[in-house]
């Protein structure tokens, strides 16, 4: 059950077509869980800044259910970041992630 929510300082313009159900795609098929789990929330032309700059970024929080520690987050950023630089055209220093266990007790909602 992944909740994402992906804030960025681009413009609702500069998001290219289907970007979101790609970027459901790509984190079902990197976290290994299925379309009809995932949920996202993106929020575009945010006032935001990194490492001291206000240079256009994306910041991706992702809350999920057993699949997040110290041995496996590494594995999940490198198919992230090149989908995320391909696809928003921002280079790697411009986009973070923010890796989130989530316990199942903690999601409410009727199936």
């Amino acid at each position: 059950m992944p909740l994402m929510f992906l804030q960025t300082s681009l413009k609702d313009s500069d998001i290219p077509a289907g970007f979101e159900r790609q970027l459901c795609e790509k984190i079902g098929e990197v976290l290994n869980k299925p379309m009809e789990r995932i949920t996202l929330t993106m929020v575009t032309g945010a006032r935001q800044m990194r490492a001291g700059s206000s240079d256009p970024m994306a910041m991706l929080t992702i809350h999920s259910i057993g699949v997040f520690d110290k041995d496996k987050n590494p594995t999940y950023t490198p198919p992230l970041m090149e989908f995320m630089t391909e696809k928003l055209k921002l280079p790697p220093a411009r986009v973070l992630f923010h890796y989130v266990d989530l316990e199942g007790y903690m999601v409410g909602q009727q199936t």
